[in-house]
């Protein structure tokens, strides 16, 4: 009697969970999926159905199966419960989110999917990143939110004017020679851009909320603080053969010197290396040619550091001793047969076909000093994939005469009576469409299922 109990305890949840009515919806895009509350004893039960965000939200299309389905994995035992539930269900399975530019204004709950309102016009250099909601969410604040992304142009930063009443933030040109991003996320928090917009206006104090960034080849020449962005110099001519890299900046910072910034990058070509010069009163650096079998990639990064760099430039020059910067490696195929070190290159090798036909040396990446290798530990390293160019063929033989044409088409088919509509076809087997409602495919399975669970009982 216990094992029947359960048996029929089993297929009245399945009967009301798929009762009349109660059809899988797939929501289109801005809708949510909610329960509908249409319940009524005895004869309507709960039902899932899509219903249109509110004016400002959204929510992507749903998928089949998945997200914005009742037939989604995730909620189906949810929409189940609901169905079989004795009482009016108004529950949301699914949420509307808002969009940049708005803030939740309105709760959202378990039951209504909240309301949002646009960033007002107070905030004309700001707006609001957009929040995902998949849940009960609290209200947000505009203060809070219309200032967490900046609406500034590229080339300007976002301030405070400190315009006593005017109580807002404004877009300002950065200086020349420097940069920023359009729509910089806020480098301060969105509620340190709030105190700027609500505060009483009773000072003259620029705050900075975004800065300017140094492009490569600048340096900053005048320190960046919380109410001026700086101001940068170019490295110039006096750094023909380095420059710098870029310095993104996101807070004060202080001044720079081109000594150090203008030296942290070679400006020399492809299969050349930087090198003091060494010549007395000359004191600059200079991009000199790699030996025969070594290369170099253009613009390398410095291998000592920019202070290295900034010393051989900036010295009396009272010595005539050559110091390398920056190296050449060795290229696949040779070996280094002279020492790299802090004077000279180096010289590399032709690995010997004759000793060794079959392999070659792998390329040797080379930044610091480095000492000789021996042709039998390097020409070794690696088989030689690609033989050399073998001779021409021969001409290959005439191609096969080509294939008969395709036959012509058929003629047109003869004027003749109209036929009977044929007869209507036998029922088909009692499988349900796939497209059929939830309640058809429960007819179908109880069909087959029912009575083998009678039977087992």
């Amino acid at each position: 009697m216990p094992r029947r109990n359960n048996v029929l305890a089993g297929l009245a949840v399945l009967v009301l969970a798929f009762a009349t009515g109660a059809e899988a919806v797939v929501c289109s895009a801005n809708q949510y999926l909610e329960m509908n509350g249409a319940w009524v004893t005895g004869s309507v039960a709960n039902a899932a159905k899509c219903t249109a965000c509110p004016s400002g939200m959204t929510a992507s299309a749903g998928v089949v199966g998945g997200h914005g389905d009742s037939a989604d994995p995730n909620v189906a035992g949810k929409v189940a419960l609901a169905v079989a539930e004795q009482a009016a269900n108004h529950d949301l399975l699914t949420w509307c989110s808002v969009p940049a530019g708005s803030w939740l204004s309105a709760e959202s709950t378990l039951i209504a999917p909240g309301g949002a309102t646009v960033c007002a016009a107070g905030y004309d250099s700001t707006t609001s990143i957009a929040t995902t909601i998949t849940g009960a969410l609290v209200v947000q604040t505009a203060a809070a939110m219309c200032t967490t992304q900046s609406k500034c142009a590229a080339g300007k930063y976002l301030n405070y004017d400190g315009a006593v009443g005017q109580k807002k933030l404004k877009c300002t040109a950065c200086p020349a020679g420097m940069t920023s991003l359009a729509g910089s996320a806020l480098a301060n928090t969105g509620t340190d851009a709030a105190t700027h917009i609500t505060n009483a206006g009773t000072t003259t104090t620029v705050d900075m909320i975004t800065w300017c960034s140094v492009p490569a080849g600048s340096w900053l020449s005048a320190e960046s603080t919380l109410i001026v962005p700086g101001g940068v110099s170019s490295c110039g001519t006096v750094y023909d053969v380095t420059t710098s890299i870029a310095t993104t900046i996101t807070g004060a910072l202080v001044v720079q010197t081109a000594a150090a910034m203008c030296t942290t990058q070679s400006r020399c070509a492809a299969d050349t290396y930087l090198n003091y010069d060494g010549a007395v009163g000359q004191k600059k650096l200079k991009c000199t040619a790699c030996p025969t079998g070594m290369s170099s990639l253009a613009g390398s990064a410095l291998a000592n550091t920019g202070v290295n760099g900034a010393t051989h430039v900036t010295n009396a020059g009272s010595t005539i001793t050559v110091d390398m910067i920056t190296w050449c490696n060795v290229d696949s195929g040779y070996w280094l047969s002279a020492e790299s070190t802090l004077i000279v290159p180096g010289i590399a090798t032709v690995c010997d076909a004759a000793l060794y036909p079959l392999t070659r040396s792998a390329q040797t990446f080379i930044n610091q000093a480095t000492g000789v290798q021996t042709a039998q530990a390097t020409c070794g390293y690696e088989l030689k994939l690609n033989g050399a160019t073998g001779p021409k063929g021969d001409a290959g033989t005439n191609g096969s005469n080509g294939s008969n044409g395709s036959a012509g088409a058929a003629g047109a088919a003869g004027a003749g009576g109209a036929g009977a509509a044929g007869a209507a076809g036998a029922a088909g087997a009692g499988a349900a469409s796939p497209a059929a409602p939830l309640s058809t495919v429960t007819a179908a399975i109880f069909g087959a299922v029912v009575p083998a669970i009678l039977i087992l009982v």
